[in-house]
């Protein structure tokens, strides 16, 4: 994969001067470009329902890619010469063994979605689109430094580092009240995940803050519009499903498309979103894990606060480390864009496309 700084120049991206530096380019929404060809698949598979776009760049940085496509190539790498070591599914086949293949199923019904992961297998490399809320000066950050901008890692539900979710809509009550919300939609290689299905409320059994479980380089978990899993594996045909994607190296991941968000209808889908048609189960949800800390989406808060937030209210006043930031002086008028929702399968391979601009 080489890098060709003259295709990006002619394809109308602007250079961002920042350090480390980095490419964007604007989309418009009638545009026939790849770029606007490959946003409208991500957009189309990533639950972005009822979702305005104010302003959408397809975000291109060398660093970033080289980073990403260096990893991919090392764990395919290492899953062909020690699959025992870095593929194995035996730790979690000992125990729960039927409740966390369910999720596992899930987690390749998710990457199947997308032509180029069928007829693969975990250890051939999947890569897999997801996103991640936050708001837009922090989001330019990301967009140059990659996912080492934040301060810290995530000490989350789910096990401790980078949170990402397939779904948009799910992202939203960690993004609503941010003063400019943008969504970044990235491509991850997640590797070997391991199933979760520990409920942070269990004191005992927990992954709460946990780091990697060793010889899995992600953690994935299924959940309800309330952020928990089910507690049990029949449960998780009764709700609607969304997940998160833990990710420990940043290097997995890259950025492709930076979307500021219009902000006119979000309270509209946050009630929409809280209610009893998405699903939403607070029967998992005991008033002694309420003060538990989650992360998700970029965003860190306690279990109380998350309930008010997602009961469409003021969400509780603690702020991440990492969104501590100067504000930008980007140009935050909008543009609003209405998106329709027609789902449909993806025959587009992004392996040529962690930089908008590699050519093999």
């Amino acid at each position: 994969m080489v890098w060709d700084y003259s295709h990006i120049k002619s394809e109308g991206y602007t250079e961002n001067h920042s350090v480390p530096p980095f490419f964007h380019k604007e989309l418009k929404v009638d545009s026939k470009s790849k770029e606007m060809t490959l946003f409208n698949l991500f957009k189309e598979n990533l639950d972005f329902d009822q979702i305005i776009f104010a302003k959408c760049w397809a975000i291109s940085s060398r660093i970033l890619a080289t980073s990403m496509s260096n990893t991919f190539s090392v764990q395919k790498a290492r899953f062909a010469s020690a699959p025992e070591r870095f593929c194995s599914q035996k730790i979690w086949q000992q125990k729960s063994r039927a409740h966390r293949q369910k999720v596992y199923d899930e987690f390749r019904k998710r990457c199947d979605v997308w032509e180029w992961n069928r007829n693969k297998e975990v250890h051939q490399g999947l890569l897999l689109p997801v996103v991640h809320g936050t708001d837009l000066p922090v989001a330019w950050k990301i967009a140059s430094a990659g996912f080492a901008a934040l301060a810290s890692l995530d000490s989350g539900f789910f096990g401790r580092g980078i949170y990402f979710s397939s779904s948009a809509l799910y992202t939203l009550p960690y993004f609503v009240n941010k003063r400019c919300p943008a969504i970044l939609i990235c491509l991850t290689a997640p590797g070997n995940p391991y199933p979760v299905i520990e409920n942070p409320n269990n004191n005992q059994i927990t992954m709460l803050g946990r780091p990697m479980i060793s010889g899995f380089q992600s953690h994935y978990v299924i959940t309800g519009a309330n952020g928990f899993p089910p507690t049990e594996k029949k449960k998780i045909d009764k709700v609607k499903k969304y997940d998160e994607i833990v990710i420990s190296q940043e290097a997995q991941v890259v950025p492709m498309f930076l979307v500021e968000v219009d902000t006119s209808n979000l309270n509209y889908l946050l009630t929409v979103f809280t209610s009893k048609k998405t699903g939403l189960d607070r029967s998992d949800v005991s008033e002694e894990g309420r003060s538990i800390e989650h992360n998700i989406g970029g965003e860190e808060r306690s279990l109380q606060d998350e309930r008010t937030l997602r009961n469409a209210s003021s969400p509780g006043k603690k702020k991440r480390l990492n969104d501590q930031s100067n504000p930008s002086t980007l140009n935050t008028q909008s543009r609003k864009v209405d998106h329709s929702q027609n789902k449909r399968k993806v025959d587009v391979d992004p392996e040529r496309k962690f930089d908008q601009s590699a050519d093999n």
